[in-house]
């Protein structure tokens, strides 16, 4: 077993054992390579963590849409869409909500 913790049993394997060990060598011995990822889970983790923030305070649940009924939100989605989604009567409140929103038109800043 090498130092980046793989077995190269194939040239395959071998050339991307390399790659993990030049990252080692240079994060130095002491760093692990849990270690040298934390940063960028710990963005991760607070991106998420606020969303999930949002989400328990009811912020952006169904935005402009809370006030339209079901037909409303089906005629949005065939006006922004160009075409009547496939089921659209079969669908429940929170499916044709998320659809619309993704038909939302973006923001140009």
């Amino acid at each position: 077993m090498r130092a980046c913790g793989c077995r190269p049993a194939s040239r395959a394997t071998r050339s991307l054992c390399r790659p993990a060990q030049v990252t080692m060598k240079s994060a130095g011995s002491s760093a692990s390579p849990a270690v040298m990822v934390q940063p960028s889970l710990r963005a991760r983790n607070a991106v998420l963590e606020e969303d999930m923030q949002a989400k328990r305070n009811g912020e952006d649940a169904e935005g402009e849409f809370a006030n339209m009924d079901l037909d409303q939100i089906r005629e949005y989605i065939t006006v922004n869409s160009g075409q009547e989604p496939i089921g659209a009567k079969n669908m429940n409140r929170k499916t044709l909500v998320r659809l619309a929103a993704n038909l939302r038109p973006e923001k140009v800043a």
